[in-house]
């Protein structure tokens, strides 16, 4: 079987690095596209390499077409353009179909079937190509976050500047193709700008929901958990699309959690650190200053990672740092704590031997519930994000000050872990039940 991953980002790699390993340790033929030159997309690349993966990076005459869409260099700009976005989307099509066949794939892999990625575009040109697609989510589905990053922007809304009086084209085709359109925050918006909605619509390549992430035409949706999959269905995803299997990751996470004790006192060695005191494991979250946040109380990233640092380094627990993957260890102020250091190990593997879990509305969120360690949900940009309300373990807040007494409310009395197989299996036989999925889809008939 030919295994074909597309990938944009850093974060997108990074995810589906264990399955990639898996697939190829499965005896899978395993091809990785690149279809971003991303920062550290060579590195990434040779690791990969080393475990016997074909590697392929998109052509520099393509490098335009095939990285995400600049929606902004489409918006307020005379209407040729939208003939060469239309054109851009074509090309894209025939170079996905083209490599597909190529590498003769028979299931092309992806985090998430999102549009501003084009996607649906890879979907239908592996569905071109005789192959099957499979999207691995990296993280949860959730439409607030597009119309968050786009309401005030602009380009993207339907009324600019609040009237309706200017510019009647845009709410022509608000009437025409209301399943592109969502209000938000009183402001209503595209999901793209109406240039592009018009070229994918008239190329037909438009998903019924523009505005979900996960599935619009691929054939099968790879979910960690009963938890993971409701909220994929609240997103609107086809739920006889969608299979709970658990993922390689969370089996990882499993032969860890099973001798806990002893991993965990050689990650303490190789840091430096204390085996025993406790531990609190930080992911330090991106930066997003630049997105116009409102209300925040920080005045820059460099001020969270100082907060956070010292208020948890105050408690004389051990406090391991792990990165988001848009930043960069050289660039982090790590203090001069003894009791706190950089841990570059992958978040995954450093959960099971946490004792809490320090984040801001993370993806990793997830695997820290199934672990059933204490979570501290610092929503520190503000987006309030409804995706682990109610979540057992979970601590939600938003304010220093809130921060600062739960953290030292949770330091006074090391919590007891207690998994919640409801967010994730770990049980040790995901890559059995995804196996038994691929064999599934390859021996089913060929996508329409």
């Amino acid at each position: 079987m030919k295994l074909v991953f597309v990938v944009c980002l850093r974060t997108h790699l990074l995810s589906m690095e264990p399955m990639i390993v898996w697939g190829r340790k499965s005896g899978f033929h395993v091809s990785v596209f690149f279809a971003n030159n991303y920062n550290m997309a060579e590195l990434d690349a040779e690791r990969i390499m080393e475990v016997g993966c074909n590697v392929l990076f998109t052509p520099n005459r393509h490098k335009s077409l095939l990285s995400r869409i600049l929606i902004c260099d489409y918006a307020g700009v005379p209407l040729r353009r939208f003939w060469r976005t239309a054109r851009h989307l074509l090309q894209v099509r025939w170079f996905y179909r083209r490599l597909f066949k190529k590498l003769g794939a028979d299931v092309v892999v992806i985090p998430e079937e999102n549009i501003g990625y084009l996607s649906t575009i890879v979907v239908k040109a592996a569905h071109s190509a005789y192959a099957k697609c499979m999207v691995v989510p990296y993280t949860i589905d959730n439409p607030q976050e597009a119309a968050e990053a786009y309401y005030q922007r602009r380009a993207f809304q339907v009324f600019p500047d609040g009237s309706a009086t200017k510019e009647h084209h845009r709410e022509v085709f608000a009437a025409w193709f209301p399943q592109w359109t969502r209000t938000h925050k009183g402001v209503t918006i595209f999901r793209f700008p109406w240039r592009i909605v018009f070229a994918f619509e008239l190329l037909r390549l438009a998903p019924p929901n523009p505005w979900q992430n996960t599935c619009s035409f691929a054939d099968a949706v790879c979910v960690e958990s009963e938890a993971i999959s409701k909220m994929h269905k609240k997103s609107g995803v086809d739920a006889s699309k969608i299979h709970v299997i658990g993922s390689v990751v969370l089996d990882q996470m499993a032969r860890l959690a099973k001798e806990a004790d002893f991993h965990k006192a050689v990650m303490l060695e190789e840091l430096g650190l204390d085996p025993s005191r406790p531990v609190f494991l930080v992911a330090l979250p991106p930066d997003q200053f630049n997105t116009g946040r409102e209300d925040c109380e920080f005045v820059d990233h460099s001020a969270v990672v100082a907060f956070w640092l010292e208020t948890l380094a105050a408690t004389g627990w051990n406090v391991a740092v792990n990165l988001h993957p848009h930043l960069k260890p050289k660039d982090i102020d790590f203090g001069s704590w003894t009791n706190v250091k950089y841990c570059a190990r992958p978040t995954a593997e450093v959960i099971p031997l946490c004792d809490v879990f320090v984040a801001s509305i993370s993806a990793t969120i997830r695997w820290a519930i199934a672990c059933g360690k204490t979570v501290i949900n610092h929503d520190l940009y503000l987006y309030r994000y409804d995706d682990y309300i109610g979540a057992p373990g979970v601590i939600h807040l938003e304010t220093k000050a809130q921060f600062a007494a739960e953290v030292a409310r949770v330091a006074q009395e090391v919590p007891r872990a207690v998994p919640h197989a409801d967010w994730g299996i770990l049980d040790g036989k995901s890559g059995e039940r995804l196996l038994n999925l691929l064999s599934s889809l390859t021996s089913s008939s060929p996508p329409s």
